[in-house]
């Protein structure tokens, strides 16, 4: 056997070494974009809703216990009431559904708040504070990311984005 051939076999047994890669990193990365949301919690399951909301209502995170919880509070200014209330979580992004009676929110451990996506956790409750649910726990699904969760208009399905950390995509 010739050096000539023998380099020709060698090259040929790298590249399709690498197309073989090539390969496995595709799949691997279709199927990370391509798992969407098989766990939900469909609108029957959640818990019966509680009074709605009344319009001058606002809703709101803020970390003056030390971490973030969400309050509502009225748009004249009026005193706000505490919603949520656990030391080790901080909890954000309230979003009150389109009837008034929940409010969907996210919960990071303490300190994290919206910095890091990859930690966290889709929460919903009665517009008065009760019946909290976790709907979405870090890594549902295999995903890597997830936020930004909003109500559709019939406050029957929820649009965020999640996904592998290559590239999320909005469900």
């Amino acid at each position: 056997m010739t050096a000539r051939r023998l380099v020709a076999i060698v090259v040929t047994l790298v590249l399709v070494g690498l197309v073989v890669c090539l390969i496995a990193v595709v799949a691997v990365v279709h199927r990370l974009n391509n798992a969407g949301p098989k766990v939900s919690a469909p609108h029957e399951t959640l818990p019966p809703s509680g009074a709605p909301l009344n319009d001058n209502s606002l809703v709101m995170s803020s970390d003056r216990t030390g971490n973030y919880e969400v309050y509502v509070t009225t748009t004249s200014g009026g005193p706000s009431k505490q919603l949520t209330g656990d030391k080790h979580f901080d909890s954000w992004w309230a979003k009150v559904s389109p009837d008034r009676a929940r409010i969907l929110f996210y919960r990071t451990p303490k300190g994290v708040h919206d910095h890091d996506f990859t930690k966290t956790a889709l929460w919903v409750m009665n517009a008065d504070g009760s019946q909290q649910l976790e709907l979405r726990p870090v890594g549902t699904d295999g995903w890597k990311f997830q936020g930004h969760a909003e109500w559709s208009p019939s406050g029957k399905e929820l649009v965020m984005f999640g996904g592998s950390r290559l590239s999320p995509q909005i469900w």
